[in-house]
């Protein structure tokens, strides 16, 4: 299984960037400047010394040469693997700052939007594990599965968008309301449109079609089967299986077995049948998932709807 359906041939606006050029350059220049002078000095250091030893002998003078020469090459080589180490290590250490900056933005993000309608901000947290393990199962290499993780918890970002006293209506949306709520899907994929990287561009193609069914019969473009983005299919089970077993003001939350069973009867309808197997092959650590980011209690939650499962 593939997300290549899902992938854009886009490069990161920020490698363009002229002052990430110009420090690349620097970086560069500086290892290139060092590992000049050491061979400059080398090299003369190595000739007077030569001269010293074999001053009265060809073949010692032959000798010392061959030595020099490999030498020459076993110091600066290792002068230039510390010199690299060091400047590799700064990068990725920036890297891995950017990526946790990244993430935690992302979070923020989707916080943001699960605050107004959700009883619990650890919605967002279940379906992000959830969506990686149906993900892992499906045998998605290990990027592809940080990705889902990482930009599912966005999946309804556009929730922002949709009025107050909808979203936080206790109890059935008419038709009107429901149509509102489900402008949800296009606003979200709105505010991420455009991303320069992967985490944001993946998490708009799941705000956009999340709620899209196997059978066509979704929203918000009526995609059916493998027209719809990988990201999405799965989120959708994760999405839905968590708005089933999650208490809501105008729902008691859905005892597991009884919302497992309800995922197995929408598979080839709802859901991907193949993503549905690999939902119910992680479901011992499903449980671990919802035991790990419970509900708050009762007396604590806000006063708020999750009309996530009615929009699906």
């Amino acid at each position: 299984m593939s997300c290549a359906n899902v992938e854009r041939d886009q490069d990161p606006k920020w490698c363009e960037e002229p002052s990430v050029v110009r420090k690349a350059g620097r970086m560069a220049l500086r290892t290139v400047a060092w590992y000049v002078v050491a061979g400059a000095l080398w090299i003369r250091l190595s000739d007077v010394v030569a001269a010293q030893v074999a001053a009265d002998s060809p073949d010692m003078l032959r000798a010392v040469q061959s030595i020099k020469g490999v030498g020459y090459v076993v110091a600066t080589a290792t002068m230039l693997w510390f010199l690299l180490r060091r400047q590799i290590a700064a990068v990725l250490r920036s890297h891995q700052l950017v990526r946790q900056s990244e993430r935690e933005v992302v979070e923020r993000l989707a916080r943001a939007a699960e605050w107004r309608d959700d009883d619990t901000a650890q919605h967002v947290h279940r379906v992000s594990e959830i969506s990686w393990l149906i993900a892992r199962e499906a045998g998605l290499d290990d990027e592809q599965c940080r990705l889902i993780r990482e930009a599912s918890p966005m999946h309804d970002l556009g929730k922002i968008g949709v009025p107050d006293q909808i979203l936080r209506k206790p109890g059935k949306l008419t038709p009107t309301e429901f149509d509102l709520v489900k402008q949800h899907s296009n606003i979200g994929a709105d505010i991420l449109r455009g991303g320069a990287t992967p985490i944001v561009r993946m998490a708009e193609t799941i705000a956009r079609w999340h709620h899209e069914r196997w059978d066509g019969t979704g929203y918000p473009d009526g995609l059916k089967g493998e027209e719809i983005p990988l990201p999405a299919r799965i989120v959708a089970i994760a999405d839905v299986f968590d708005a089933l077993t999650s208490r809501r003001p105008y729902k008691q939350s859905w005892p597991v077995i009884k919302a497992v069973e309800a995922v197995r009867s929408l598979s080839g309808t709802h859901f991907d049948p193949r993503l549905v197997e690999c939902f119910l092959a992680a479901l011992p650590e499903v449980a671990e998932v919802m035991e790990r980011y419970p509900d708050a209690p009762a007396s604590k939650a806000k006063t708020a709807t999750d009309h996530s499962f009615l929009a699906s």
